[in-house]
């Protein structure tokens, strides 16, 4: 549940303007840290080419990887900012 509470929470911080990378994935780790979860990673990256973002615009993909105990969890969120 953590998981997709971070997703949601990033994706509506990008609709509603907000660009700072380090921001949004630091305040993303603490929501899934504090459900005991180990972030192995989270990134935020131009759908197309899955490079980070330089811009925001077009299609974006937010993908986390997080351990609770031995089990790694992964999931993403696509949006689209056209």
């Amino acid at each position: 549940m953590c998981l997709y509470q971070a997703l949601c929470w990033c994706k509506e911080q990008i609709e509603a303007g907000r660009r700072d990378v380090i921001e949004l994935k630091s305040h993303m780790m603490t929501i899934i840290e504090q459900q005991g979860g180990q972030i192995d990673y989270i990134e935020i990256v131009d759908a197309e080419i899955l490079e980070p973002c330089q811009e925001f615009n077009g299609r974006i993909l937010i993908a986390l990887a997080v351990y609770f105990g031995n089990t790694r969890l992964i999931d993403n969120l696509l949006l689209d900012l056209k």
